[in-house]
């Protein structure tokens, strides 16, 4: 979209008002706003001694890409586990349309487990030990 056609929304994260220029919906972009806003509070709210503002955007950036890679990862072992089983119907059926047995005796159940089942540990919370403290 041109960025002439963008609309320009005031959220406020933080305490503070911000311009947020998008082409999205103005519902979308409040959504992500608050989210971010919640992150941050749970930082401040949770946080001895209080970081400033720069430290809890800080922790609160490093709380949601823990999220987003996460996600991204749980994604990549779904789609490769889906890959997996594609192949595997796809070579029964070869097998099937042309009468030919079956090759291993391997069965759909073998297929790898859930990844969701190993899915790796999340990130303690912001503030907690694990991250370092941000001063003022």
């Amino acid at each position: 979209m041109d960025e002439k056609a963008k609309k320009v929304y005031k959220v406020i994260i933080h305490g503070r008002e911000y311009p947020i220029r998008s082409d999205e919906k103005e519902e979308y972009v409040l959504k992500v706003a608050n989210y971010v806003d919640s992150k941050m509070k749970d930082i401040s709210d949770s946080s001895r001694p209080f970081p400033s503002p720069t430290g809890i955007a800080v922790l609160a950036a490093l709380n949601i890409a823990d999220e987003l890679f996460k996600i991204k990862f749980d994604q990549q072992d779904v789609s490769s586990d889906l890959l997996e089983h594609i192949s595997f119907l796809s070579q029964k059926l070869g097998q099937v349309l042309t009468g030919s047995s079956p090759s291993s005796g391997s069965t759909l159940s073998e297929a790898k487990s859930d990844p969701l089942d190993e899915a790796p540990e999340p990130m303690e919370k912001a503030g907690e030990a694990s991250l370092p403290d941000i001063e003022n």
